[in-house]
């Protein structure tokens, strides 16, 4: 039975993103009878499967350098697996890993998640420069596939551009999705004009802003609403305190998380 083990250094579902895309692709790849394993860091330890997902600890979080045992468990579990599909870069997690696996001649993809793009190498240049040099460039040249999310993902990459690649996006064959209606979500005020927004709690988002602005557009009457759709997490929390000292509890919902 062919085997897939998928690494990245940290693991935390209410964050979206990678750490939810890898989820449906392990689950995927197990739905399928292909023998695939996880291994992560993490906030919590708690896992729906643990013989599927397995959370190990850090020496020191920051750049996740992993501990001693994550280390021999890793080394392990690659020796046991055929391939080996790596997530994210500038972190020790990542290094360690694919340096084991290249020693073990295992076959190796990368999924950069953005880690490689342009902008984001230019947070910390000089630091992620040098450990590029000095260790990830060895590396990165023994890697027998790159896959990215989209064209603009590998066009604004560095590093990778000379690579075997593919590209498949985080999203869905719509033709092969079957929507089983469950319930309507009554969320939208008829009389109103609604404002959906669904992802992360986070600055980066531009939240403060749409706040201003349903602020602004209320000024002179009660037309809009803004629904807020996304993981329950202390961002949320800081969010839902700031609607309350804005006065905006009518103007603005907070509804729970999907996934799918």
């Amino acid at each position: 039975m062919f085997s897939v083990l998928h690494i990245i250094n940290k693991f935390d579902l209410s964050q979206g993103g990678p750490p939810r895309s890898i989820y449906n692709i392990v689950k995927g790849l197990k739905s399928k009878g292909f023998k695939t394993h996880l291994i992560s860091t993490g906030r919590t330890k708690i896992v729906e499967d643990k013989k599927t997902f397995y959370i190990g600890d850090n020496l020191i979080d920051r750049y996740s350098l992993p501990s001693l045992s994550l280390i021999i468990y890793l080394r392990k579990k690659i020796k046991e697996y055929d391939l080996i599909h790596i997530h994210c870069m500038w972190n020790f997690m990542t290094t360690i890993s694919l340096s084991l696996a290249i020693f073990y001649k295992k076959k190796i993809i990368f999924s950069p998640h953005g880690t490689m793009d342009k902008n984001n190498i230019k947070n910390n240049f000089f630091l992620k420069k040098i450990y590029y040099l000095l260790i990830e460039k060895k590396n990165i040249k023994k890697i027998n596939a790159i896959h990215f999310l989209s064209d603009e993902e590998k066009n604004n990459s560095n590093y990778l551009s000379k690579k075997i690649f593919f590209i498949i996006n985080n999203g869905l064959d719509i033709k092969k999705f079957k929507y089983i209606k469950k319930k309507k979500l009554k969320i939208f005020e008829q009389k109103k004009f609604n404002i959906l927004n669904l992802g992360r709690f986070n600055k980066i988002k531009g939240l403060d802003l749409q706040l201003d602005l349903i602020k602004k557009a209320n000024l002179k009457g009660d037309k809009f609403r803004l629904i807020l759709i996304g993981p329950n997490d202390k961002d949320k929390k800081l969010y839902i305190k700031k609607t309350k000292k804005m006065k905006l509890q009518k103007s603005v919902i907070f509804k729970p998380p999907i996934y799918s």
